[in-house]
């Protein structure tokens, strides 16, 4: 069993599929197929199993996954330690962001971080899904570190240091009635269709307990994965719906709501794994990313 060999697997795993496993991996279908085979073999159980046109793990796949996803981990931060003996700081850091920050200046943040490190390569990935589950990129070792809204219910290998605030705000197509009036109450806008998460979602239950607390019910009409089609249902005028403030001066189209309960904000955090060190790269990022937070260019937070 080599590292490679375990590289091809875990692509294998992860693209659910041989050939985009091997086209990430950038080698033929044959080779990641043989990669596999030879480690079926070697420890004499089968890892895949046939679902139609895609494989799926079996029982003693999903155990070498996890062992995996460490020893290439540590692999990775081996040879990034080493490397550091030779000159400046080296090597890859593998980062989830949400589609919003808040007003943490994420952008201005990697550009300090290259300034300082430009050897260093950073992989983006867009964190989705319920709050609750974003720290799952960690716990897994798909990412070194994420940027996310803080539901204060972590698990403990979870470390959280504070970045900003995000702002929730009810918007609205930019031509409705809702974008022109002041003081807009919630039992104003009981009969309008919403656009929102599903029900399992932090952000969504949030939500859901403002709308009780004022005794009033609503409909939600739709329900998304993401917000970027929350944004785009909302600008086409499906229904009204709950985003973060940047997020409207994103999109065209957009309007807020003058509402009188005002919406709750939420904690955002750079998310990393307590119970482990992290590679000189991800530690170097994340203290960088620390700094933006603590004094952001322009002034004091």
């Amino acid at each position: 069993m080599d590292l490679r060999q375990l590289e091809l697997f875990v692509a294998v795993a992860e693209e659910e599929h041989v050939t985009n496993g091997a086209r990430r991996a950038h080698v033929t279908q044959s080779t990641a197929s043989a990669a596999v085979h030879r480690l079926e073999e070697e420890l004499g159980v089968k890892l895949f199993h046939r679902v139609g046109r895609r494989v799926g793990l079996t029982y003693a796949g999903n155990l070498l996954l996890e062992r995996a996803r460490v020893m290439l981990g540590e692999a990775r931060q081996t040879r990034e330690q080493f490397a550091l003996l030779k000159g400046p700081l080296r090597g890859h850091v593998r980062l989830a962001v949400p589609v919003s920050c808040g007003d943490f200046d994420l952008p201005a943040a990697l550009a300090a971080f290259r300034a300082e490190s430009p050897q260093v390569t950073i992989g983006i990935t867009l964190a989705m899904g319920p709050v609750d589950g974003r720290t799952d990129v960690l716990l897994h070792d798909e990412v070194d570190l994420a940027v996310i809204p803080v539901s204060g219910r972590e698990p403990p290998q979870i470390r959280i240091d504070h970045l900003s605030r995000m702002q929730a705000t009810l918007a609205c197509r930019d031509d409705d009635e809702l974008a022109h009036r002041k003081g807009v109450r919630l039992a104003d806008v009981a009969d309008r269709p919403f656009v929102d998460f599903p029900r399992d979602w932090g952000n969504r239950r949030t939500m859901d307990r403002l709308f009780a607390k004022a005794r009033v019910r609503r409909e939600v009409a739709i329900e998304v994965a993401d917000t970027r089609s929350a944004q785009s249902l909302i600008a086409a005028g499906v229904g009204i719906g709950f985003l973060p403030a940047e997020c409207l001066v994103e999109r065209p189209r957009l309007a807020p709501v003058d509402l009188v309960e005002k919406p709750p904000s939420f904690d955002v955090g750079l998310a990393s794994r307590s119970d482990r060190a992290l590679s000189q790269t991800a530690a170097a990022l994340r203290e960088v990313l620390r700094s933006f937070a603590e004094a952001p260019p322009g002034g004091d937070q």
